[in-house]
């Protein structure tokens, strides 16, 4: 197997932001005054478009959120972003000994994409390889944003290796006709769909080198 190039996923694969997001999620619906009880239901959801995440919510609780629920809850998370973001553990190494053209794939705006990557300083890695799944208006697990990310770098699909920690995103690069990565805590999960664990972001590079 020939790997070109790398296409990471950023929520959870290059920083560390899940856990908040998630956390205010749930804070702010307690803050609407209804019990709840959604905190492994959310696993089911994590990499999926925001507003498709919330339609799931209210449908789970049986009662609309409210209409602005989710402009309130990006401004909350920025901040948050800003605030409190660490970058996955062993990323950094991971990219510095990475020699491979890399892009970043996310399902998230472009501006939090900016956020996550100028909090942890990961950005200068990875150029003007940035690529956001609504400025095509096409999301994971449609395997469009992970095609165009190839097609800038200029690298077929089958020479990609992308780094996923959803079945969202796992779904997408394969569908892409990718080589795809899990990570994470749902990597044993991801490895029946057709990908390769990865328990430690700083042994990609090694993994890389076997395959």
């Amino acid at each position: 197997m020939n790997i070109q190039a790398v296409l990471f996923d950023c929520d959870g694969v290059l920083v560390d932001s899940e856990p908040l997001s998630k956390g205010l999620l749930l804070t702010m619906i307690t803050e609407l005054g209804i019990k709840h009880d959604l905190g492994q239901r959310l696993i089911s959801v994590s990499g999926q478009r925001m507003s498709e995440c919330l339609d799931n919510v209210a449908e789970w609780l049986q009662r609309p959120l409210p209409g602005d629920f989710l402009e309130q809850f990006r401004q909350r998370e920025y901040v948050l972003l800003r605030q409190q973001l660490q970058p996955i553990p062993g990323i950094h190494s991971a990219l510095q000994r990475l020699t491979l053209p890399r892009a970043v794939a996310s399902n998230g705006p472009m501006e939090k994409i900016l956020i996550n990557l100028d909090s942890t300083g990961l950005r200068h890695h990875f150029g003007e390889h940035l690529y956001s799944a609504y400025d095509l208006d096409r999301h994971k697990p449609d395997p469009a944003l992970y095609l165009h990310a190839a097609a800038q770098l200029g690298i077929e699909p089958a020479a990609c290796l992308v780094v996923e920690d959803s079945s969202f995103g796992a779904e997408a690069g394969l569908r892409a006709g990718m080589t795809v990565v899990g990570y994470g805590e749902q990597r044993f999960s991801l490895q029946q769909m057709g990908t390769l664990p990865l328990a430690d972001m700083a042994q990609l590079p090694e993994l890389i080198d076997l395959l």
